[in-house]
C-alpha cells in the first residue's frame, strides 16, 4: 500500500511539473515597453490640440454583463440610451470574465486566458493603465461598485470615500445596485463635483440575474429599464452642471450567454454596447448598423480626450472621429492630433517589438500614415475631405497593425511545450504500468479512444454527446455479452436494462429544459422535487448514502429549474447503479454525469450561483467548496457508491490512468492545433477544465488514500 501511494502521488508531481512547463511555453510573454519609453523621440504634430473637444469631467457607467442585443434589440426596454448619444459595438476578447475585461479596458492589453483562475481571487494589477495617468495628471478618481476594481488598483489611485460592493455574490441582484445609486445625488451636487474628475460606476445586478435565473427572465427587462433611468438621471445633473467638456460612457464588461453565465466566445458574450454622451445630446432615430470596435480601443480614445499620455502597452486605436459632433472640422482636427498621438505610441511598441511583425506591408503603411499625420496642418489650408480621407485611411492602417500585434500571442516556447508532453506522457505511462488487466476489452478500447476525437473541435465541443453515446455502446455491449451464456435473467442484467432507459429518457429531458423549459415555473419545479425525494426511497444501500445524497441535492440552486432537472436525473440513475461492480463504466458514467448536471466546456456554463445556496455573505472558502461540489456533484456521488464495490487499488487505478490519458492528450491536442481558428475558444477552455478534472482526481485519489489505511480512517466500518 505504501509504495502505491508512493507511486500515485509521484504521478501527479510529474503531471504538475509537466502542466507548469506546457503553460509557460503555451502562454508567452506579451510585447511591452517600460511606461516612459512612448514619451520619447515622439514625431511632433503641425495639427495642434483642438481643446474645444477635450474633456475635463467623466463619468464611466458599468453594466456588468451588458450584451448588445439588450440595448440595440430592446430599445423600448431602455428608451433614453436607445435614443441618445453615439453608439459603438464592442467585441470584447476572450476570456469573457470580469477581471481580464478591466485589464483591457485600462491598459489595452490583451489578457491571457489564464486570468480567470484569478477572477476568484483579484490581485493587484501593476500594468500601465489610463487611469493611472490620470492621476498621475492630478485627476481626482471616485468609484463605486465591483470590488474587483479596488483589489486590482494600488490604494492611491481612488478617492477615499470610494466604496466597493462584494461581485460575487450572485444571488443579490438589488442591493448590490441600491448601493452604488445611494452615493449619485451626493456625488452629483455642483459642490462636490469640483471633488472628483472622474466617477467611475459598476453595476453588477444584471450580470447576477443573469447567473440567478438566466439571460430570459422577465427581470432582465425590469433591470434595464432600471440602469436606463439612472443613465438618464446622471446625464441631465452632469449637463445642469457642465454645459461642455465632459462625456458619459456606458458600456458593458462583457455580455452574457443564453443560460446567464459567461466565460465564452458566442456572440452573446463577446458583443457589448458602448455609448458615449457629450453635451447638449438631442434625441434621435437609432440606426440600425453601428460602428465596430475593440474594446481595448477605448484607452487611447479615453487618454486623449483628457489629454494625457496613451499607456505605453496599449494595442488600442483611437475612434474619436466616430463621435457625433456639433462642429466637425474641430471634430476632424481633433481627430487627427488623437490618432498621431496613438501613431507615437504605437511606433515605439512596434520597435520594441524587434521586427516579430513580419508583414512589411502593414508597417509600411503605418510609417507612411505617421509621416502623413505630423506634417498635416489643420489650420483650413487643406480641405475636410481630405482630412477625412486621410483619418479613414490612417485608422484602417492603425488597425492591421493592431491585429497584428494580437497575432504575437501565437509564438510559442517550443522547448517548455515539448517537455510539457513529455512529462505528462510519463506519467501516463507510469499509471498504466500500474494496472491489473488480465485481458483487454473492448469497452477499454472505448475509453482510449474517446480523448483521440479531441483532435476535432466539434466532437469537443459536443464532446457530451460523445459520452452518451459511450456509455449507451458499453452498456449494449455488457448487455449483449451477459445474455450470451443463454442463463435466466439477473438482476445486474435488468439494473443494466434499466440504466440504458433512464440514461436516454434523461438525455432527451436536458435537451428539452435547457431549449424549451421556462426559468421560474414553479408548479415543474415542485413536481419535480418532489419525485426526486420519491426516488430516494428505492436506495437499498442504507440511510447514510440517503443522507449524502439528498445533502449533495441540496446544492441545486432552488431558482433555476434545470438545476432541479439534473439533480432528478442524476439520483434516478444512480438508484439503477448500485448494482454494478464493473470499473471500466466509471469513466463514461462519470463523464455522463459530469454533463448531465448542466457542465460544459465553457465558463459560460458554470452555476455560480449554486455556490451561494444557504450562505448568508460572501466566503471565497465556502463559496469554493461549494462550487467545486455543484460542479461534481454527480462524479461526487459515484465515487461514494464505488467504495464498497471494488477495491480501492483497482479502482484508483483505472480513474488515475484515465486521467492521465485524458491530460497527456488535451496537451497534445493543444500542441497541434495552437494555430486553429478555435485555439481560444474551443481547446483552451478544453485545457482549462481538463486541469480542473485532474485537480479533481487528485483529491479524490488522495481521499482514498488516506480511507484506505486504517491509520487515518477505515471506511469499511460504515455500513452504506
Amino acid at each position: 500500500m505504501m509504495n502505491y501511494s508512493r507511486t500515485t502521488l509521484l504521478n501527479f508531481v510529474i503531471h504538475a511539473v509537466g502542466l507548469c512547463l506546457f503553460i509557460n511555453g503555451f502562454f508567452p510573454p506579451r510585447v511591452t515597453i517600460p511606461p516612459t519609453q512612448n514619451a520619447l523621440n515622439s514625431p511632433s504634430s503641425q495639427c495642434l490640440k483642438n481643446d474645444s473637444n477635450s474633456i475635463t469631467r467623466l463619468v464611466l457607467m458599468f453594466i456588468d454583463g451588458w450584451r448588445s442585443d439588450f440595448l440595440f434589440s430592446r430599445p423600448e426596454q431602455m428608451p433614453f440610451l436607445s435614443t441618445h448619444g453615439s453608439k459603438f459595438e464592442c467585441k470584447v476578447q476572450q476570456p469573457t470574465v470580469t477581471m481580464p475585461r478591466l485589464k483591457a479596458f485600462l491598459s489595452g492589453i490583451v489578457p491571457s486566458y489564464l486570468d480567470v483562475a484569478l477572477n476568484l481571487a483579484s490581485k493587484e494589477f501593476t500594468e500601465d493603465n489610463w487611469l493611472k495617468r490620470a492621476r498621475k495628471d492630478g485627476k481626482k478618481v471616485v468609484f463605486y461598485g465591483d470590488d474587483t476594481w479596488l483589489s486590482m488598483l494600488p490604494n492611491g489611485i481612488f478617492e477615499s470615500r470610494s466604496e466597493g460592493t462584494v461581485s460575487f455574490f450572485v444571488t443579490d441582484y438589488t442591493e448590490v445596485d441600491d448601493n452604488v445609486t445611494r452615493h449619485l445625488n451626493d456625488e452629483l451636487k455642483k459642490e462636490k463635483m469640483k471633488e472628483w474628475n472622474i466617477l467611475i460606476l459598476h453595476y453588477l445586478g444584471l450580470d447576477h440575474i443573469g447567473h440567478s435565473v438566466g439571460a430570459k427572465s422577465n427581470l432582465i427587462n425590469v433591470k434595464l429599464n432600471e440602469m436606463d433611468s439612472i443613465a438618464k438621471d446622471i446625464y441631465y445633473k452632469l449637463s445642469a452642471v457642465n454645459s461642455e467638456k465632459f462625456a458619459f460612457i456606458i458600456l458593458g464588461d462583457h455580455g452574457m450567454a443564453e443560460e446567464g453565465g459567461h466565460g465564452g466566445a458566442t456572440f452573446q458574450e463577446t458583443q457589448v454596447p458602448v455609448v458615449i454622451l457629450r453635451p447638449n445630446e438631442e434625441p434621435k432615430k437609432m440606426e440600425q448598423e453601428h460602428f465596430k470596435i475593440e474594446q481595448v480601443d477605448l484607452v487611447p480614445t479615453i487618454s486623449t480626450l483628457f489629454g494625457f499620455q496613451i499607456p505605453a502597452n496599449s494595442l488600442g486605436v483611437t475612434f474619436v472621429d466616430k463621435f457625433e459632433s456639433n462642429s466637425k472640422d474641430d471634430n476632424a482636427a481633433f481627430a487627427l492630433w488623437s490618432l498621431l498621438q496613438n501613431g507615437n505610441q504605437l511606433r515605439h511598441l512596434l520597435i520594441n517589438a524587434g521586427g516579430k511583425i513580419n508583414d512589411d506591408e502593414i508597417v509600411e503603411a503605418f510609417d507612411t500614415c505617421l509621416a502623413e499625420l505630423s506634417t498635416t496642418p489643420c489650420d483650413g489650408k487643406i480641405s475636410s475631405f481630405t482630412m477625412k480621407n486621410l483619418i479613414s485611411k490612417c485608422y484602417k492602417s492603425f488597425k492591421d497593425l493592431q491585429e497584428a500585434f494580437i497575432d504575437l500571442s501565437s509564438e510559442y516556447k517550443y522547448d517548455f511545450l515539448i517537455f510539457g508532453i513529455i512529462f505528462s506522457f510519463l506519467a501516463t505511462a507510469m499509471s498504466f504500468s500500474i494496472l491489473k488487466i488480465d485481458e483487454y476489452s473492448f469497452e477499454q478500447l472505448l475509453v482510449f479512444v474517446q480523448p483521440l476525437l479531441n483532435f476535432a473541435s466539434s466532437y469537443v465541443e459536443q464532446e457530451h454527446h460523445i459520452w452518451n453515446f459511450l456509455f449507451s455502446s458499453v452498456l449494449a455491449l455488457k448487455i449483449f455479452k451477459s445474455r450470451k451464456s443463454g442463463k435466466q435473467w439477473t438482476k445486474e442484467e435488468y439494473s443494466l436494462i434499466g440504466i440504458l432507459i433512464i440514461h436516454r429518457i434523461c438525455e432527451t429531458l436536458k435537451q428539452y429544459i435547457t431549449v424549451f423549459l421556462p426559468a421560474d415555473n414553479q408548479n415543474i419545479q415542485a413536481v419535480l422535487n418532489l419525485l426526486s425525494i420519491i426516488t430516494l426511497f428505492s436506495v437499498h444501500s442504507g440511510p447514510v448514502l440517503t443522507k449524502i445524497i439528498l445533502s449533495i441535492s441540496l446544492f441545486s440552486d432552488p431558482f433555476q429549474i434545470p438545476s432541479d432537472w439534473f439533480s432528478f436525473s442524476g439520483i434516478l440513475l444512480l438508484t439503477f447503479y448500485l448494482c454494478l461492480l464493473t470499473q471500466i463504466l466509471f469513466a463514461p458514467i462519470s463523464d455522463s454525469l459530469l454533463f448531465w448536471t448542466g457542465n460544459s466546456h465553457s465558463l459560460a456554463t458554470l452555476d455560480l450561483s449554486s455556490a451561494y445556496t444557504r450562505l448568508p455573505f460572501y466566503n471565497p472558502i465556502l463559496v469554493g467548496i461549494q462550487l467545486f461540489i455543484v460542479g461534481y456533484s454527480g462524479p461526487i456521488m459515484l465515487l461514494i457508491l464505488r467504495f464498497k464495490q471494488t477495491s480501492f487499488n483497482q479502482f484508483a487505478d483505472h480513474l488515475l490512468y484515465y486521467r492521465s490519458l485524458s491530460m497527456f492528450f488535451s496537451l497534445a491536442v493543444l500542441f497541434v492545433m495552437r494555430h486553429h481558428l478555435f485555439v481560444w475558444s474551443v481547446f483552451a477552455p478544453k485545457l482549462v477544465y481538463e486541469i480542473f478534472h485532474f485537480s479533481a482526481t487528485a483529491i479524490f485519489c488522495l481521499g482514498l488514500i488516506l480511507s484506505s489505511s486504517k491509520r487515518f480512517f477505515n471506511f469499511n466500518k460504515y455500513k452504506f
